[in-house]
């Protein structure tokens, strides 16, 4: 039978590199992701402390969340600043990630097909010996 080779996808290099390029933005997005919550917990410090400060405690221990709402108050400012910024980048590594993902998931396309391509080739290569083997055993040798 005529040996044909074996499946090669011969953009499996790019596919494989663009599969590298969409994980590494899955780990991007996720870190960023978690930056944005982590931005977020800070919001909920000052209710809690002005939770606190509005029970009723003594003067030292007023005196003690009022320093500290302060602190927080400039770290949730800071952090308002911070988490308009990890949105900001989230989004768009998001949106990298989709990108990635479209052109990975043609290349993989692209890639069956191909092999449906190639099995179509042996199938046929195949039939085709078989034709001829079938052919050559029933011909009639000459006189």
């Amino acid at each position: 039978m005529g040996g044909m080779k074996k499946f090669q996808f011969s953009l499996s290099t790019v596919l494989g590199y663009k599969q590298q390029v969409q994980e590494g933005l899955q780990n991007e997005h996720a870190q960023l992701v978690h930056r944005v919550r982590q931005a977020e917990a800070y919001r909920n410090c000052n209710r809690e402390l002005r939770e606190a400060e509005a029970k009723g405690t003594t003067v030292s221990e007023v005196l003690k969340y009022q320093s500290a709402l302060r602190y927080w108050e400039q770290q949730i400012h800071d952090a308002r600043a911070h988490l308009v910024q990890c949105r900001q980048a989230a989004e768009a590594k998001r949106a990298e990630l989709v990108a990635a993902r479209q052109e990975t998931a043609s290349l993989e396309k692209v890639r069956e097909r191909k092999h449906e391509e190639y099995r179509y080739q042996i199938q046929k290569s195949e039939e085709l010996f078989i034709e001829e083997l079938v052919a050559s055993q029933w011909r009639v040798p000459a006189p």
